[in-house]
């Protein structure tokens, strides 16, 4: 037989019992709905978590501290630019040598410099060449951005984009921790050659960025003074020098490089306890899923052979192999799969749209974007194809020959 004729039969086959059948499309489309509409909110999650990890320098800053200021920060800083550690981004001072602030239109911003590891995508490939560069975000806030985020009262920075902006810095003096003095204060003046995106960049509102030269340059000017009774108090003797690692991936490998020095090292740590346990509760689920689909599969498959025994034995009495049959009838639950397949694609970006425009209005999930995980669907729909093989040719091998169908037929 042509296979063009075998379709049109297995088609046949497939159209002679439409209410099972439908209600058999209905049954996978849903297992797939379910499955895909897991993997996705576990992949996209996961996606997410991975570019704030990246994008926010504090989950790849590693800080060593040297105990009681037995070494002074350049001693560490040396012996830390000896590692052959091709993951170090930057190492930094102290975290006053990381950032500094300062004020744009009253607004409090922080300051830093374009080192690689810190800007990580804001610039889009730009550079900033001149010493006068600036690079800031879509917009500056004065409060939480999670707590007010109407946009429209905020400064629109990219109406700004080559215009002058005038910072003002202050140089203080710590003689306490309640008694902080102001020595000095002076402005600066940049150009703003671009702005960034915060909620895409995962980043704070107001951080700007410029070029490292002047970076040291303004940082040296402001850099805080501190009194030797403030050095000297017994919480804040211990000296942290900070390393800025490439990718957060990466930090547990050059951490373990830094302890091998002798130093003790400090890194931040994520509760991720909640989604662990909601990750566990959708494995356990797609583990149910899948159990109940072989389930479905077998008894399936059982009802179709009992149902279509008069149809067998025609098939068997004009020549047809186990092997033809067999093939005849895989067919068929691969077209139920495929459409199964199809309308589960239809209807489960249907509902990531609704529930990503439903995230997309509370600023606190707007950075979550729900990508359809196609992948793990895809699998599922090859496990029910190589599943119902291996039943339906068990199946036919155990039940069906030409004189058990003849037998049964005239019982």
């Amino acid at each position: 037989m042509k296979i063009n004729d075998f379709l049109k039969l297995t088609l046949l086959n497939f159209k002679s019992n439409k209410h099972k059948n439908l209600l058999n499309i209905i049954i996978y489309a849903l297992f797939m709905i379910l499955i895909s509409c897991f993997f996705t909110f576990k992949t996209s999650f996961l996606s997410f978590i991975d570019k704030w990890m990246n994008s926010d320098y504090n989950f790849k800053m590693i800080q060593v501290d040297s105990i009681n200021g037995t070494e002074n920060e350049d001693s560490i800083v040396s012996k830390l630019k000896n590692i052959n550690q091709s993951h170090i981004s930057n190492i930094f001072k102290n975290n006053e040598s990381l950032k500094f602030s300062a004020k744009l239109d009253s607004q409090n911003i922080e300051i830093f410099g374009n080192y690689k590891g810190l800007i990580n995508e804001i610039n889009y490939g730009r550079n900033i060449l001149k010493d006068n560069e600036i690079i800031c975000p879509d917009y500056m806030v004065g409060d939480d951005w999670t707590s007010k985020h109407n946009t429209e009262e905020f400064i629109n920075m990219k109406n700004k984009i080559g215009q002058k902006l005038t910072m003002e810095f202050n140089k203080q003096y710590v003689k306490s921790i309640n008694e902080v003095t102001t020595l000095k204060t002076y402005n600066y003046e940049f150009t703003l050659v671009g702005t960034y995106s915060t909620e895409n960049q995962l980043v704070g509102y107001n951080s700007c960025y410029i070029n490292k030269n002047i970076f040291n340059k303004l940082l040296s000017e402001s850099q805080t003074e501190y009194s030797k009774e403030y050095l000297n108090a017994e919480d804040n003797n211990i000296l942290s020098v900070l390393v800025l690692v490439d990718d957060y991936k990466n930090v547990n490998s050059v951490q373990k490089e830094i302890e091998k020095l002798g130093y003790k090292t400090y890194i931040p740590e994520i509760d991720f306890g909640f989604y662990n346990t909601v990750f566990k509760i959708f494995t356990i689920t797609t583990i149910i899923i899948i159990s109940i689909s072989i389930i479905c599969v077998y008894n399936f498959i059982k009802g179709t052979i009992d149902e279509s025994k008069n149809q067998i034995i025609l098939y068997k009495l004009i020549g047809y192999s186990n092997k033809k049959v067999t093939l005849l009838y895989i067919f068929k639950y691969i077209y139920l799969y495929l459409i199964s397949f199809i309308a589960s694609i239809i209807i489960t970006n249907v509902i990531i749209l609704i529930v990503q425009n439903i995230l997309n209005k509370d600023p606190n999930f707007s950075v979550l974007k729900l990508k359809y995980s196609f992948t793990e669907v895809f699998i599922y729909l090859i496990f029910l194809i190589v599943i119902t093989i291996i039943l339906m040719t068990i199946w036919f091998k155990k039940r069906i020959s030409k004189q058990s169908l003849i037998r049964e037929a005239k019982e």
